[in-house]
């Protein structure tokens, strides 16, 4: 999942290069709760609509944090295993 996000984010990033906006990509994607995820991603529709509509035209079930089993969620949200593996390649 973790390469899953960190594809998304360059797309994001592409898409959006601006700082602020990849900010608040990056506080959506990490809510841990469906209210704190609707709090962000309503922060960002009123920074810019269009990204809204970027990002709930994709599943959230790859990307948002809270959809996830919460039998396997963790307070972790990288992989120091995969980061390194990244930047070897």
């Amino acid at each position: 999942m973790f390469l899953l996000g960190q594809k998304r984010f360059s797309y994001f990033k592409k898409a959006f290069p601006s700082p602020k906006l990849c900010k608040n990509f990056s506080n959506v994607t990490k809510a841990y709760t469906k209210y704190i995820f609707n709090e962000e991603i309503g922060f960002l529709k009123e920074i810019k609509k269009e990204v809204y509509g970027w990002m709930v035209k994709r599943d959230k079930n790859i990307w948002a944090r809270h959809t996830f089993d919460a039998k396997v969620k963790t307070g972790q949200v990288t992989n120091n295993i995969t980061e390194s593996f990244n930047n070897w390649i």
